[in-house]
């Protein structure tokens, strides 16, 4: 029988080599589709609050979704998005290590994502990548807000 990892690498998907290495440790992690977990909502409160935000995520990034294990500030009955619909796909695919959008309605890289959707006042997302020992970007720890904001370096390095 496949893994999901053969899936990837062999299948009707085909990632660079890279990507196949990322989706591979992210599996290793058995993360995906996993209960809340109190660590992970500590982490996104504490974001939350640092960044000084209502919202915060945590998200993974698998071959086709961006999956929500932890959201602070926000009930909604949306897990995951389409990965080609995704703010966290875009943070893992950034060069750099930090990746904010102001109006993230009307930018096309985010004003398709069904969660921003139903939040029709959003006006602020920024997002860093959560990367595993070998560097990999296995998702994403994303803040949201409803005014227009620049995070300091202090934040964005916390």
């Amino acid at each position: 029988m496949n893994s999901d990892y053969d899936n990837v690498r062999n299948g009707s998907m085909r990632f660079h080599d890279e990507e196949v290495e990322r989706y591979r440790a992210l599996l290793d992690y058995g993360i995906l589709d996993t209960a809340p977990e109190e660590v992970f909502d500590e982490i996104s409160r504490l974001a939350a609050y640092i960044c000084k935000t209502p919202i915060a995520l945590i998200t993974f990034v698998d071959e086709g979704r961006e999956w929500f294990k932890s959201v602070t500030g926000l009930e909604t009955d949306i897990s995951e998005v389409p990965r080609d619909k995704s703010f966290g796909a875009y943070v893992i695919n950034n060069p750099g290590d930090f990746l904010s959008i102001s109006s993230p309605l009307e930018d096309d890289r985010t004003k398709r994502n069904p969660l921003l959707g139903r939040l029709r006042d959003i006006n602020f997302i920024a997002g860093v990548p959560i990367r595993d020992d070998a560097g990999h970007k296995l998702g994403s720890l994303s803040v949201m807000g409803f005014t227009p904001k620049d995070l300091s370096s202090e934040q964005i390095s916390m």
